[in-house]
């Protein structure tokens, strides 16, 4: 099976979250339900000429993930 990665945008975070590629180069987001995954030969040609492009092992960053609740969720449900 292939690896595959993710792209990291090193250069903000949304508080302590880091900041990924989108689905298909589409915007960033730091769900990583939503975020990219990239072949390596992907991963590289986008990484290549911009340094605050990081690229991660889908594998290795999945085992360090955290599940969080967003404050602006809470928010609406209690006016649901």
């Amino acid at each position: 099976m292939e690896e595959l990665f993710y792209i990291q945008d090193s250069r903000q975070y949304v508080g302590n979250c880091m900041l990924w590629w989108g689905a298909k180069s589409r915007g960033y987001t730091c769900n990583l339900d939503l975020a990219g995954k990239y072949s390596r030969q992907e991963a590289e040609e986008i990484c290549a000429n911009r340094e605050s492009e990081k690229m991660w092992p889908v594998a290795e960053i999945d085992a360090l993930a955290s599940r969080h609740v967003d404050m602006q969720n809470v928010r609406r449900a209690k006016k649901q």
